[in-house]
């Protein structure tokens, strides 16, 4: 409705889910950098089933695993290969040029990374509520 012109810290997947019905919304990283929330495929070292976990794992970094995740319709990923990237830009243009995953896009993600504007968040911690109050009566009041 165009109320919101800036929100912090809800991801990329919301605008993407928004963007698809209709909304004039979009995710940028500010000059001064962002946080990257990265997942990853693990094998767990007592797994009974470590075949059919590393074809799952195969198949997802595959060009049609790529396409697969970054259309899911929460949590979408960000393909981390250039076959995943072509893969998209054929399968779906337009969310290819959504998610920058489009080589020279001014969001695109590798260009982030290479100009320090991505920072992989740091393994959790502890923190009281007081700390989480603090921040955010900090946040609201910048």
């Amino acid at each position: 409705n165009g109320e919101m012109l800036a929100m912090c810290g809800i991801g990329d997947w919301i605008t993407g889910v928004l963007h698809k019905d209709g909304a004039p919304v979009a995710s940028v990283i500010p000059e001064e950098g962002g946080i990257q929330w990265t997942e990853s495929y693990s094998i767990g070292k007592g797994s009974t089933r470590q075949e059919i976990a590393n074809k799952f794992i195969q198949y997802m970094l595959s060009p049609g695993g790529q396409v697969r995740s970054i259309q899911m319709a929460a949590y979408p990923g960000l393909s981390p290969t250039k076959s995943g990237w072509k893969a998209i830009q054929d399968a779906n243009p337009a969310e290819a040029e959504r998610s920058g995953l489009i080589e020279g896009h001014d969001q695109s993600p590798r260009k982030l990374l290479a100009e320090k504007r991505l920072f992989l968040r740091d393994i959790p911690r502890q923190q009281t509520l007081e700390d989480w109050n603090d921040f955010w009566s900090e946040y609201k009041t910048a």
